[in-house]
């Protein structure tokens, strides 16, 4: 059995955090993205390729998707650049 490339685990673990900060379930995102619960569930754990649609789609999530206002993200999940802690998951 082979392992997974990390940059699809890191993607993935990503993607997740945006998620759940954004407060939006797997199911809302795979319907706003057109893939299953289970394809999320799969993409998140990096045993799928996160795909460029369901990125832009997890981008896009509010108080999610720190690329949209500049900012990165470190694989411990602090969040840098402009307006870092601006945005909350209920906004």
């Amino acid at each position: 059995m082979s392992q997974t490339p990390v940059n699809w685990r890191y993607s993935g673990n990503q993607m997740k955090r945006w998620r759940i900060k954004a407060n939006v379930s797997r199911e809302e995102l795979g319907a706003a993205s057109n893939y299953s619960p289970d394809t999320i569930k799969s993409m998140e754990q990096g045993v799928r390729m996160p795909t460029p649609r369901v990125l832009d789609v997890a981008d896009e999530l509010p108080g999610g998707g720190p690329a949209q206002r500049g900012q990165g993200v470190s694989p411990e999940g602090e969040v840098s650049g402009a307006g870092a802690g601006l945005h909350g998951a209920g906004a």
